[in-house]
């Protein structure tokens, strides 16, 4: 929990509020746009529903919504832009220490391709498992009675949910590695995988807490969904906390790991130029 806590000291340590509020403020957009496209909590509506065994109609049934194509690929793109934003202001606040809004847009030619290829692999991943939880919910359906296809059906998403977590965690300097060391996709890749072996628990912590996090928001998300704009500004949220922690831990993560020295400790926590 080591890194965590120190993620936390970055954004809420003296005057680190102002960086929390323009982190949250950039993630907006693309958390709305996703939030409405790829909801967590519409997984709870395949979950509950018996009544479809045919795996297609199970498997677009979460993508039957007016403009998700559209929110989806905005979602994605502004994703990247705005990982990339950030990805460099931590970059210039923990290398040189200074930590200012020009910074967003400093260096986004040099950072947009690796967080363009760490989204579209995460995108990939979570469809892959999306594919196989479907698989198994029009199984249950078929072979179980509908009490006993609920519960498997839940039982298989929790055990998913684990994986994929697990899978995520091995990945945590993935993209700092990227950004820092202009390695490219695949040998940062490699090289994150390989570093995350002695820290893989405490990588793992994180992103498990993280994980029930966003599941804990999914769930009221899903008994206000009678409510459409409730639901969708809860799953706002969460997304757009998860954004900002993830890429804050990564990057503390991978200074540490690596003993680097950090700038933003020694000097002035918050440094702004207009």
């Amino acid at each position: 929990m080591k890194y965590f806590a120190k993620a936390l000291q970055y954004l809420f340590s003296k005057k680190g509020v102002k960086k929390w509020l323009y982190f949250l403020l950039f993630s907006l957009v693309p958390a709305a746009l996703l939030a409405y496209a790829v909801p967590v909590y519409r997984l709870f509506d395949i979950i509950k529903d018996t009544d479809m065994p045919s795996f297609g109609s199970i498997w677009i049934s979460y993508f039957v919504r007016k403009g998700i194509v559209l929110s989806f690929i905005l979602g994605f793109f502004t994703n990247v832009f705005i990982s990339a934003c950030i990805s460099s202001s931590l970059t210039y606040h923990m290398r040189i220490g200074q930590f200012s809004l020009p910074r967003f847009f400093t260096s986004i030619n040099n950072n947009f391709f690796p967080c363009f290829g760490r989204n579209a692999t995460l995108s990939l991943v979570i469809l892959f498992f999306y594919t196989v939880f479907v698989l198994f919910d029009a199984l249950w359906n078929v072979v179980l009675n509908s009490v006993a296809a609920v519960i498997a059906s839940a039982f298989m998403f929790a055990i998913l949910f684990v994986i994929l977590t697990y899978i995520l965690s091995t990945a945590t300097l993935w993209l700092p590695t990227m950004v820092l060391t202009g390695e490219k996709y695949q040998k940062a890749l490699a090289t994150a995988y390989y570093q995350s072996r002695d820290k893989h628990k405490k990588f793992f912590a994180f992103y498990f807490i993280l994980v029930v996090f966003l599941t804990g928001l999914a769930v009221i998300a899903y008994f206000t969904s009678n409510r459409p704009l409730v639901s969708w500004a809860i799953t706002t949220v969460s997304y757009m906390v998860a954004i900002v922690f993830v890429h804050v831990y990564r990057f503390v993560a991978f200074f540490d790991f690596n003993s680097l020295p950090r700038a933003d400790l020694t000097v002035s926590s918050f440094k702004r130029r207009l």
